[in-house]
């Protein structure tokens, strides 16, 4: 099964300690099929992605040194049947995905399966998790056209809420997802949580999340399920209440 890392913090900041250990589940959790790194320069998104496995690449230890941003997002991937019927490694499957949306750079990443979702006409791969992504931005985008007076924050939660009720629970969803300042964190994967770690004493303000602990000596607290979280640069924002 896919892992996922995600940074939010105060300041640009690079996690060139926690990725590599990060990088090591890519054999010891059998994700050998491919990684990916998203960080922002200025307004821009910058994703670096390959399907070698993440610890044995040069370019992944490389791409670690030079993402220096307030949100890193990363992916190493275990590949699953797509909507094609098949299991394809490519760039384009490898996580996170991008899109553009009011002006912001949208980065995404999933650890899960959504089955039977129909192909997206924009996606460039053929993951259900690129479908999801690209549907979930088209329903926050026709929300936000409903009304005068939108906000993001309850188009996505009602954007998942419409998504994910076609499915009647036949899915695995965590999801890291981005527009430079703010950071969603999602899950819902039944043994597979999300844990996180406020880091603020010892880093400075920042809140690190993955699939996996990657200290011994922090305190690693599982997200709530089921429960959409938004953090701005290393803040707490809100969590919401229970979405599935």
């Amino acid at each position: 099964m896919c892992d996922l890392f995600g940074l939010s913090c105060n300041g640009k900041d690079r996690a060139t300690q926690s990725l590599p250990v990060f990088g090591e589940f890519s054999i010891f959790e059998d994700n050998d099929d491919g990684w990916g790194i998203a960080y922002y320069e200025g307004n821009e998104a910058i994703i670096v992605k390959d399907i070698d496995t993440a610890i044995h690449s040069d370019l992944f230890h490389k791409t670690i040194k030079e993402a220096r941003s307030n949100t890193i997002i990363s992916h190493i991937r275990h590949a699953t049947t797509g909507t094609s019927g098949t299991t394809t490694l490519c760039d384009n499957n490898c996580h996170p995905f991008q899109t553009s949306y009011a002006g912001k750079d949208w980065v995404f990443a999933h650890n899960g399966q959504i089955r039977n979702i129909e192909h997206h006409d924009e996606s460039e791969g053929d993951t259900d998790s690129e479908q999801f992504f690209r549907r979930l931005i088209d329903e926050v985008a026709e929300y936000q056209r409903s009304g005068n007076v939108r906000g993001i924050y309850p188009g996505i939660t009602k954007a998942m809420k419409k998504i994910l009720a076609n499915y009647n629970s036949n899915y695995t969803l965590n999801f890291f997802m981005s527009d430079g300042s703010m950071f969603y964190a999602f899950s819902h994967y039944p043994g597979k949580p999300i844990y996180f770690v406020q880091r603020t004493k010892r880093y400075g303000d920042a809140i690190v999340l993955s699939t996996q602990k990657l200290t011994d000596d922090e305190e690693w607290k599982p997200l709530p399920t089921g429960r959409l979280l938004m953090i701005n640069r290393g803040d707490i924002i809100t969590l919401s209440d229970k979405i599935v």
